[in-house]
C-alpha cells in the first residue's frame, strides 16, 4: 500500500510533511492536517487524527481488504470487517454487532442480549439462563431458569413443557390438556369435568367434584376385568356430591 494515500474529511488529499523509518522497520508518517500514521512490517496501520480519534487497520489476508477499528475520544469503538459486518462497543460495556446477513445482536453490560433477525424474529437472553423468542407470526417461546418452556401462539393457545417430560396445553377457551411423565393424558374441560386417558387405552370421565362418571376399558387384555364395566352415575348422586363440595367451599 502506498504511504501517501490519506484524505481529509473534505475529500482532499493531505500533504505528507515528514516520513521516518524506525529501527523496528515501522514507517512513521506525518501530514499537514495533524494526522499521523504508523505502518509496521506486517502491514498493520495505526492512524492518529488531530481530533483525538484513532483508526487501526489490520490486513485480512484477502487482497487489499482490511479489518478496520475506529476508536473515538469517548471510548467507543467501531470495527468494520471485509464482509461489511460491524461491531460497535461502548464505554458502558454495551456492544452491537451487525452481521453481513442482516442479523443484529446487542449485548448489554448486565450480560443480557437481544438478537433481531431480518425476518423480524427476536431472541432475548438473560444471564440467569432465561430465554425468550418472539416469532414474526406472534408466537412467543419463553424458557425460564429452571428449564420450563412456555410457548404461546397468536391464536391464544399455550403449551408449557417441564423438564420431567410433562406438558400442559391451555386452549383459548380455557380448556386444558395435560400430559404426565407416565404418558397419562388428562383433558380438563371448561365445565370442570375431566377425561383421564391411560396408556393402555382406559378412560375415566370425572365430574367437577372429582366424582367418577364413567369408566371405559382399553384395548389391553391384561387390564382388570372390573375396568371393562362402564359405570354411569345417576344425576341425583352427582348433584348430591356437587352440593357437598359447594358447602365445603363456603
Amino acid at each position: 500500500m502506498a504511504t501517501h494515500d490519506l484524505y481529509g474529511a473534505d475529500g482532499k488529499q493531505a500533504k505528507l510533511v515528514k516520513r521516518t523509518l524506525k529501527p523496528n522497520q515501522t514507517t512513521s508518517l506525518e501530514y499537514d492536517n495533524g494526522t499521523r500514521r504508523q505502518i509496521d512490517q506486517k502491514g498493520v496501520e495505526v492512524r492518529l487524527f488531530a481530533d483525538g480519534k484513532k483508526e487501526t487497520r489490520y490486513p485480512s489476508g484477502d487482497g487489499d481488504k482490511y479489518i478496520v477499528i475506529q476508536s473515538a475520544k469517548d471510548g467507543s469503538k467501531l470495527q468494520t470487517n471485509p464482509d461489511g459486518s460491524t461491531i460497535t462497543s461502548y464505554p458502558s460495556g454495551n456492544k452491537v454487532q451487525r452481521m453481513a446477513n442482516g442479523i443484529f445482536i446487542s449485548q448489554y453490560s448486565d450480560q443480557s442480549s437481544l438478537q433481531v433477525d431480518p425476518d423480524g424474529r427476536e431472541i432475548r437472553k438473560w444471564p440467569t439462563g432465561e430465554l425468550e423468542v418472539s416469532q414474526p407470526d406472534g408466537t412467543i417461546i419463553r424458557v425460564d431458569s429452571n428449564g420450563v418452556k412456555r410457548t404461546t401462539y397468536a391464536n391464544g393457545v399455550s403449551i408449557e413443557s417441564n423438564k420431567d417430560g410433562s406438558k400442559v396445553q391451555t386452549n383459548s377457551d380455557g380448556s386444558q390438556i395435560e400430559l404426565l411423565p407416565d404418558q397419562i393424558k388428562i383433558v380438563h374441560n371448561t365445565d370442570g369435568t375431566r377425561l383421564v386417558c391411560h396408556p393402555d387405552g382406559r378412560k375415566e370421565k370425572l365430574s367437577k367434584a372429582g366424582f367418577t362418571l364413567e369408566i371405559q376399558s382399553g384395548d389391553n387384555p391384561d387390564s382388570p376385568s372390573v375396568i371393562a364395566e362402564t359405570r354411569n352415575v345417576s344425576a341425583w348422586e352427582l348433584e348430591k356430591e356437587e352440593q357437598r363440595l359447594s358447602l365445603i367451599h363456603i
